[in-house]
């Protein structure tokens, strides 16, 4: 099922978008994915190199399947991937 643009937008707070990762943003997903790694193991434990795998493996379709969470001011606040 694919959420639509209402759906994904009706529970967050004003000027919040959540929306499909896009490939030159695995920098920044990294980025999020290693500060929150460090905060809960005390180091990064992730690169560049995991996200565009798990971007690309085999059934996962990104536009479905990971969601960004953009802040009003553009910066990148939470990343979801479902593991199906």
């Amino acid at each position: 099922m694919t959420m639509d643009s209402a759906q994904r937008t009706s529970a967050l707070p004003a000027g919040f978008t959540i929306r499909a990762p896009r490939d030159e943003e695995v920098r920044v997903v990294t980025g999020l994915v290693g500060a929150y790694d460090a905060a809960l193991h005390g180091a990064p434990d992730i690169s560049e190199e995991d996200i565009r795998d798990d971007w690309n493996y085999p059934g996962l379709d990104p536009a479905r399947d990971i969601w960004l969470l953009h802040a009003p001011d553009g910066a990148l606040t939470g990343y979801a991937r479902l593991w199906t």
